[in-house]
């Protein structure tokens, strides 16, 4: 039997297709192809760093170098790697306003993190979701973005 990862992180498949989204309705000329191409770009990055190897250089055309430039940073949070500013409708919550149990002894929001295996997993799955979604089935050029734009 395989572990679904969806299940376990479902907050994380959320925040990146959330992401994605937001992204593709500023961008409505993206297609399936760029998001896969973006998850490929963050998979192949990872990849190299568990292998101590320099990281893939990736070409980029249009907003595509932006959205995976917002992606990476998201990813370096979840793996543990870069802070990150809690923000609430718009604002910056202030330390004041967070419960003490969702701080750590640093005062720092805890957040959890995964690996960069599980990361690569992560891309690894969305990418299969892409080719389900888009392509040359019934779904089109944008299934893909617009089936989870219907969720987000």
């Amino acid at each position: 039997m395989t572990h679904d990862l969806t299940g376990e992180y479902q907050h994380i498949f959320m925040s990146i297709e959330l992401n994605v989204t937001n992204f593709y309705r500023q961008h409505p000329n993206l297609v399936d192809h760029n998001i896969d191409k973006i998850f490929a770009g963050i998979q192949r990055t990872l990849e190299k760093e568990l292998q101590n190897r320099k990281p893939p250089k990736l070409r980029w055309k249009g907003a595509e170098e932006d959205l995976f430039n917002q992606l990476m940073d998201l990813s370096r949070i979840v793996l543990g790697e870069e802070e990150f500013d809690i923000v609430k409708d718009g604002n910056e919550i202030d330390e004041d306003d967070i419960n003490d149990e969702d701080m750590d002894e640093d005062d720092e929001p805890i957040i959890e993190t995964i690996s960069k295996e599980t990361m690569v997993k992560i891309m690894r799955r969305l990418r299969r979701s892409i080719n389900t979604w888009s392509g040359s089935n019934a779904y089109g050029r944008r299934g893909y973005l617009n089936y989870i734009s219907q969720f987000m």
